[in-house]
């Protein structure tokens, strides 16, 4: 009976507490975020930054992932940005262009930061677990941050995405599809890590995910192998400073096979100061697995992006 009591009590305390849960409108220096903010109860919790694809926004790919109620549901943070169509007109984050591939408060990595620096004053942020995830463009914008500001994420989900420096300007980023466009991945992991100034130290990096499709005709697979060529080259030169191969990951695969057809094989590597897991689902075409099926960018039947990300995350 007392068992019994302690349960409904215990239930009772949840419904309520989830009362104080809420999804609501924030806004950074005019510019407008979807916001997800769980139960208050005094501890810091987690902050998961969500970043759309071209011709989506943060109500579609909220409506597509369901991220907000999972934020609610597991209590962590979760922000997610408009991308201005006056910025791009097809409401892409514009990941391609060399300015924006720097360090600085003026580009829109500098106000994706400076956004999570104003809801930090306001709400109980964990500092030491804010991950950014994104979805194609939204992905490539993510890697850019993974290079860029490795002392500000804890972990980057990179979700049919590109490496960072792949395309430096609107031409590249027409072309950097083909095979005959890749660029070789020890340029790519030293422009990595002169843009982060990357060192053991200094290195807030803990987790890396790659998810892909091994269908996807958006953004070949093949990108998702020169993403993780990249990262061998990056531990290597946050490990000593020098392409030298000094940093030899301990590699663990796996395979795991789905309902509909889906399988997904996955590699991960522990580096000495990141572990690495690359997912590539059989499949799967250039989308979101298990979302609600808005548009081709979401697929309702392939395994859950949303469970694969936020159990790497420890969400």
């Amino acid at each position: 009976m007392v068992r019994y009591f302690i349960c409904v009590l215990f239930s009772f305390i949840l419904l309520v507490s989830n009362l104080f849960a809420e999804s609501i409108p924030f806004t950074h220096q005019g510019r407008s975020f979807k916001l997800a903010v769980p139960a208050k109860n005094g501890a810091k919790k987690p902050l998961l930054v969500l970043l759309h694809g071209c011709k989506q926004s943060a109500e579609i790919i909220l409506k597509g992932t369901s991220l907000d109620e999972e934020a609610l549901k597991r209590q962590f943070f979760l922000l997610v940005p408009d991308q201005s169509a006056a910025r791009n007109s097809e409401r892409c984050w514009n990941w391609f262009y060399s300015h924006e591939q720097l360090r600085s408060g003026i580009n829109e990595m500098g106000y994706l930061v400076a956004a999570i620096e104003n809801l930090a004053r306001s709400y109980p942020i964990d500092r030491t677990r804010i991950y950014v995830a994104g979805l194609s463009a939204g992905g490539a914008m993510a890697h850019n941050l993974l290079a860029c500001y490795p002392d500000y994420f804890s972990g980057v989900a990179i979700h049919s995405g590109l490496t960072f420096k792949t395309a430096e300007n609107i031409y590249e980023a027409q072309t950097v599809l083909t095979a005959s466009s890749q660029k070789h991945p020890e340029y790519l992991g030293s422009k990595a890590f002169a843009c982060g100034k990357h060192t053991k130290n200094t290195s807030q990096l803990k987790k890396v995910l790659i998810i892909h499709g091994s269908d996807d005709k958006r953004v070949p697979s093949l990108h998702a192998d020169l993403m993780s060529s990249t990262h061998q080259i990056l531990s290597d030169l946050i490990d000593d400073g020098v392409i030298n191969q000094s940093d030899s990951p301990l590699l663990n695969e796996s395979t795991e096979v789905f309902e509909n057809g889906y399988k997904a094989f996955t590699t991960e590597r522990k580096f000495k100061t990141f572990v690495e897991r690359k997912v590539l689902i059989q499949g799967l075409k250039h989308a979101w697995g298990a979302g609600k099926p808005l548009s081709e960018n979401f697929d309702p039947k392939a395994p859950s992006s949303n469970k694969i990300i936020l159990n790497f995350f420890n969400l």
